[in-house]
């Protein structure tokens, strides 16, 4: 699944599932995902966000422990089998077909009845994905409810001062007897010392920076894998404001790379532009007045490859060859003031939220309301309105403010999204400190 594919994915298959869903408190969706490809597409990120969606990764390469649907694969994969076995058993005993048509496919996920052989075989998919199931498989990951169920796994790396009092006890009990089998090895004249072993606290991933830093903005826009990511965050939605910043940031740092070299380059061909036209006033295009250095600046004008390594009789050469054939210079771009202030917003590392993929999107959605604001009669509009307080209503806060100070009786106080501390209206906000 590409990048396009997971969005279309998300959008028409899930998001559907969860029409309420919204950007104000009590309204958000958690997704958890695996961390494949598409999973960093800003569009994506900026549409979910916008929507009322945060989309959270699991720790990588996690997937058989800490995903709800990987727990039922067992039983729906024993279904199938069993299905697929009684079937293809049933169709040799009479003597039918065994090749795998789509319907029979279909026959072994789903069950039912096969109407050349009249078996009827159970539902696979119910006996792995029943309510039941689901909610064997939600208990034994521990996201909902929040147990961390999933950490009790065998599955789940386990050293000294990481696990329960049992755990440990085992672990200095392996090491007693690993000790004790060595010095017995060792006694009895052999070299016990290359089967001993000392068990270690294995090394942790620590959360290397703090939320709503510019130091971790500054290290997830150099993070090119997930386990970086989670290694600067120590887990964190990729909806987060922190996590827009870092994309806007390193598209930034790309584009300044790209600005910087064509500045350089451009500004070299005017100035070469510049010199040649010098050069044809003086010499009143006279070929015979042209010295090697004029005749490098001239052909390095018309893009002449290897000029540098050219005798003058070959430069003089190509150059009459170019006046022959009345060869005009390849054009090119001047640098201008608006390329020079786009670099230097390039340069700028301070990315505020609405220089995100998710600001871009809330601008525009906004000037696409006043636009279709424009078309609706005055009880459409005021429908609008009452929608809005309908909206934010379950999240209205209570702040007492002197007589003077009170906010109009139109004007909104909404919670703020998960892990903020700031006061915003809806959508989430954009500074620093508060935010998600």
């Amino acid at each position: 699944m590409d990048d396009d594919e997971f969005f279309e994915y998300l959008q028409k298959s899930i998001m559907k599932l969860y029409p309420d869903a919204a950007p104000v408190k009590g309204k958000w969706v958690i997704i958890k995902c695996d961390s494949g490809p598409g999973r960093l597409n800003a569009k994506l990120l900026a549409y979910l966000r916008f929507h009322g969606f945060l989309l959270f990764p699991g720790v990588p390469n996690t997937t058989a422990v800490t995903q709800e649907t990987d727990q039922s694969y067992g039983p729906f994969q024993s279904a199938l089998r069993t299905n697929l076995q009684l079937l293809i058993d049933e169709r040799i005993r009479k003597e039918k077909p065994t090749s795998l048509s789509p319907w029979i496919v279909g026959l072994v996920v789903f069950g039912g009845c096969d109407p050349e052989t009249e078996l009827i075989v159970r539902s696979a998919f119910q006996e792995g994905f029943n309510h039941a199931q689901n909610i064997r498989a939600w208990e034994k990951v521990g996201a909902v409810p929040l147990s961390r169920k999933c950490l009790e796994s065998n599955k789940v790396r386990r050293s000294i001062g990481d696990g329960d009092d049992d755990q440990q006890a085992l672990v200095y009990l392996i090491q007693e007897h690993n000790t004790l089998a060595c010095t017995g090895l060792t006694l009895a004249g052999y070299n016990g010392d290359h089967m001993k072993l000392t068990a270690k606290p294995a090394a942790s991933t620590k959360v290397i920076t703090n939320p709503h830093t510019q130091e971790r903005i500054e290290l997830l826009s150099e993070a090119k894998k997930h386990g970086q990511i989670f290694a600067a965050t120590g887990g964190d939605h990729l909806t987060s404001n922190d996590m827009f910043k870092a994309i806007e940031l390193k598209r930034r740092k790309i584009l300044r790379d790209r600005l910087e070299k064509e500045k350089t380059l451009r500004q070299r061909q005017e100035r070469t532009e510049s010199n040649a036209w010098a050069i044809l006033e003086k010499t009143a295009n006279d070929p015979t007045k042209l010295t090697a250095s004029d005749l490098t600046i001239l052909l390095t004008w018309h893009q002449q490859p290897k000029v540098a390594s050219m005798k003058k009789d070959a430069k003089l050469n190509a150059w009459l060859r170019i006046v022959e054939q009345n060869k005009v210079p390849p054009p090119f771009e001047k640098w201008t003031d608006a390329d020079d202030m786009q670099l230097e917003e390039a340069k700028s590392d301070i990315v505020e939220m609405e220089h995100t993929h998710l600001g871009h999107m809330e601008a525009l959605k906004k000037k696409e309301l006043v636009l279709a604001a424009r078309a609706m009669s005055q009880e459409e509009f005021d429908q609008l309105v009452a929608d809005r307080h309908s909206l934010v209503g379950d999240s209205m806060m209570c702040v007492s403010l002197p007589t003077s100070e009170a906010a109009p009786a139109n004007e909104l106080i909404v919670d703020p999204p998960p892990n903020s501390d700031a006061l915003v209206d809806t959508p989430p906000p954009g500074e620093d400190e508060g935010g998600i």
